[in-house]
Formats: structure tokens, C-alpha cells, sequence
């Protein structure tokens, strides 16, 4: 005699079980999407539906800002169909929303919630009543693999929201959100992602915006011995070469001091390239680090053609061939000449653009001076982190106008910085800036003692 068969309703377990003749089969019960009969937004579906595709058994979501629950509604069939062990989380405060009219917002805004997505409640695991980055303090760095933000547009309140959840994000996870066509939301974005040095991208055929966070990755920063090999390349967008550059390269003397450098550091090959076909400096930067992967080198030392630098500079950049980007210490050519290094990135709510601060507090010595960025007038960066950086490595980028606003040497370090690779300053590689005269660090000092006295007159403000 047959036995009965066993059946499991789709609310409890989205499957059907039968069992008979001595063995099992598991059918899977499709649920039907009702998203489309909640109030609110969704135009997303299909996005969700490609991202529960690729995520693997056992990740962990959170959708933040759910209104009465349509895209929850739209994310829970779409993972309950999956057959996978995915965990989903949201966050709402429940309190309303600016954006919408009183009189259409449902008096009880968490019960609405609730009924809205009563046929898949099973699959929520956690409902965060709370404001957003309160929410997110309760998750440990790097535990999230899919993170979507739709929460309040304010600018401010999508800049705490994308710095409150990005460190929550696995490495390889996606930070995504919605209403990338509200200008509050672009605002908060770009310069956002100028700072994380990733790249967002618009989801095609919806108002969506997501930003992958780069996978952790072994840099290898340490080349064996022996396997080392320098290009070293002198950029220049000018029509004729610096006076002061040609005597400067003269006195790094293309013999003795290569050999001994080379030597010293156990580097194969150090060769030269004079890189000046292109008008923009990222095109020449862009020019030279191919150049220099495609010669099999494992660094390139950019010395640019408006700099001068000290007689043993390969001698003390190539000691620092296993630290990841180091640069030699000059400083800006304009007034008050602030040494080119700078640390705490912070987005300007005010100005729309990242901030940096200049590191005034270089001393002399030998010692590495951890930095947010430099620039490339005299840098040593391993092709090791060119490789783990979309190209193009370098470039401009320019604002809603087409102003440039970030320098290719700024993108270029929070890419790097993204993806893992140290960044340092060498106080003790003293290196001249030529404009119209040549700027060393006694400029910079006479800068310091020029902005004190203007300060105690109450002249400027710094």
C-alpha cells in the first residue's frame, strides 16, 4: 500500500514534499509576485531578482527604507523562490516621510508594514525600528552582502547613510540604492564615491545606482630580489624641457648612481622613458604605467619634468620598493605652498566636493609619514596595484559642468587606497617644485611665518 503523501503548505517551507515508493522528490513551489498591489515604489523588481541570482546560500541582506513594504515584498518572493538560506533584514523608522504627503502616509505605519507583507513575514528576520545609521551600528564590519538604501533623499541623510552602511559591506558585497534621478541623491553620491575611490554605477532600466566594494586582494608588494624592474618615467605636457629639470637629470648621473641604486635594492633593470605625446598629465601618467607593465617592470617611478630632486633620489626611493606608493616631499607652487600630502577625506556638505586636510606637520628623518594622498611629481607606485585598478588608472574628473574639480593623481590614490595599497611620504626626500622660480621647503617656511604674523593682525583665517 502507497503512503499518503506528505505536503508542506508554501507559506511555511515554499515547497511541496512528496514521498512514496521508497524515495523522495522535493518540487518547488513558485510563489506568485502581489508586490505590485502595495503602495509605494518598486520599480526594481527585476534588479532584485538578478541579485538573489547571484548571491550564494547563507548572505545576508538589508533593505533600508521600506515604506509599506512593496520592494521587501518584491525581494522576499524572489529569495523564497531561490530555495536559498538567505538571510533579509530592514530598517525603517516608521515615522513617515517628508517626501509624501501626511494624508497618504497610513496612520500606523509599522502595522501597515506588517500587513503588507504578511504572506512572506517568515522570510524577515529582523525589523529594525530605528533611524538608519543607528541600524547599521549593529552589524560588524564587512557581514553584509547586499546592502539597498532608500531611505530619506536629503543629501546629508544619503551621505551619513552611504558612510554608516559601505564598512558593513562584505568586500566582493554591493552597496545599491534607489532614485539615482533625484539631484539630492547625485549630489551625495559622486563625491561619496570620489572618497571611497569606487566607481557607482546606474542599473539599466530603473532609477537604481549600486557600487560593488573591491574584493580584498594580495598586492604582493614584496618582488624577490633580483625579479625587480624599475621604469623610471619623466612626464611632461611642455613644449620645450625645464632648464632646471635637464640639469637636474644630468646630476642624477646616468651611470654610477643607477648601478649602485640598482645594486643596493636588488633590481634587475632600472630603465628610462621620457613620456610627452600627450597634453594632459593623466594621459601621460596613463602612457607610462602601461608602458611599464607592459615591460614586465614591477615599478614605475614617476619624476615629472617640473620638479627637481635630490642627486641620490633613485637611492632612497627604491629602499622603499616592498611599501606600497611612496612619494618624495615637495610642496605646491602657489601660495602658502602646504606640502603636497594630505589625510582625512571628508565629504563638504556644503561645497559638494571631497575635502582633504594638508599634512603641516612633516618633520625631518627618515621615517615613512602614513597619507591619504600625494601627488606624482616624485612617486614610486608597484605595478602590483595598477593591476587590481580598472583602467584608466589616472584621471580627471570634472563636476555637473564639465569643470574639473579632482586632479588625476587624487583619483588615483583613492582607487589605490580602495583596494588596499599603503600610501606614505618620505619627509626625507627633499624635492624642488618649478614654476617661475623653483619652490623648495624654505618657501613653505617663510609661508608659516607669513601667515602668523597676517593671522595675529586678523587678516586671514586659516
Amino acid at each position: 500500500m502507497d503512503p499518503l503523501p506528505v505536503e508542506v503548505s508554501a507559506k511555511d517551507a515554499t515547497k511541496t514534499l512528496r514521498v512514496g515508493h521508497g524515495f523522495s522528490t522535493v518540487e518547488a513551489v513558485r510563489l506568485p509576485h502581489f508586490y505590485q498591489d502595495i503602495p509605494g515604489w518598486c520599480d526594481f523588481a527585476e534588479y532584485y531578482a538578478n541579485v538573489v541570482r547571484d548571491l550564494s546560500d547563507g548572505a545576508h541582506v538589508v533593505e533600508v527604507g521600506v515604506w509599506q513594504g512593496k520592494s521587501t515584498a518584491a525581494l522576499a518572493v524572489e529569495v523564497l523562490n531561490s530555495g536559498k538560506a538567505i538571510r533579509i533584514d530592514v530598517v525603517d523608522h516608521f515615522k513617515g516621510s517628508p517626501e509624501i504627503p501626511k494624508i497618504q502616509q497610513p496612520i500606523d505605519q509599522r502595522a501597515a508594514f506588517e500587513d503588507s507583507i504578511a504572506p512572506v513575514r517568515h522570510a524577515i528576520r529582523d525589523v529594525h525600528d530605528a533611524l538608519s545609521w543607528d541600524a547599521a551600528s549593529k552589524y560588524r564590519d564587512r557581514s553584509l552582502d547586499f546592502v539597498f538604501l532608500d531611505a530619506d533623499h536629503a543629501k546629508t541623510s544619503v551621505l551619513k547613510d552611504l558612510d554608516a552602511w559601505w564598512p558593513k559591506v562584505k568586500p566582493g558585497g554591493i552597496l545599491a540604492g534607489h532614485d539615482i534621478d533625484w539631484e539630492s541623491v547625485q549630489d551625495a553620491l559622486k563625491p561619496w564615491a570620489e572618497k571611497s575611490g569606487i566607481r557607482v554605477s546606474p542599473i539599466a532600466g530603473t532609477r537604481c545606482w549600486e557600487a560593488k566594494k573591491p574584493e580584498t586582494v594580495d598586492l604582493k608588494l614584496t618582488t624577490p630580489s633580483g625579479e625587480r624592474k624599475c621604469l623610471v618615467a619623466v612626464c611632461s605636457n611642455e613644449r620645450s624641457i625645464y632648464r632646471q629639470t635637464a640639469k637636474s637629470l644630468l646630476q642624477l648621473g646616468w651611470g654610477q648612481r643607477v648601478t649602485d641604486a640598482a645594486e643596493a635594492y636588488g633590481f634587475a633593470d632600472i630603465a628610462f622613458a621620457w613620456i610627452d605625446k600627450f597634453l594632459l598629465v593623466s594621459d601621460l601618467r596613463n602612457e607610462a604605467a602601461g608602458l611599464a607593465i607592459a615591460n614586465g617592470a614591477s615599478h614605475v617611478l614617476f619624476l615629472d619634468a617640473d620638479m627637481q630632486w635630490p642627486k641620490d633620489v633613485l637611492m632612497q626611493m627604491l629602499r622603499h620598493h616592498d611599501q606600497g606608493i611612496v612619494s618624495g616631499l615637495y610642496h605646491l607652487k602657489s601660495w602658502p605652498h602646504w606640502p603636497v600630502a594630505l589625510k582625512r577625506p571628508r565629504v563638504n556638505p556644503t561645497t559638494n566636493v571631497v575635502d582633504y586636510d594638508y599634512d603641516k606637520e612633516l618633520h625631518d628623518g627618515a621615517d615613512l609619514v602614513p597619507v591619504s594622498l600625494i601627488g606624482m611629481g616624485c612617486t614610486l607606485v608597484p605595478t602590483a596595484v595598477l593591476r587590481e585598478i580598472e583602467w584608466p588608472w589616472f584621471e580627471y574628473q570634472t563636476d555637473g559642468e564639465g569643470r574639473t574639480t579632482v586632479t588625476e593623481d587624487v583619483a588615483f590614490c583613492q582607487r589605490a587606497a580602495a583596494v588596499g595599497c599603503p600610501i606614505w611620504l618620505d619627509p626625507s626626500v627633499k624635492c624642488g617644485h618649478i614654476g617661475q622660480l623653483t619652490v623648495t621647503e624654505a618657501w613653505y617656511q617663510r609661508s608659516l611665518s607669513e601667515i602668523d604674523q597676517m593671522e595675529k593682525r586678523g587678516l586671514i583665517t586659516l
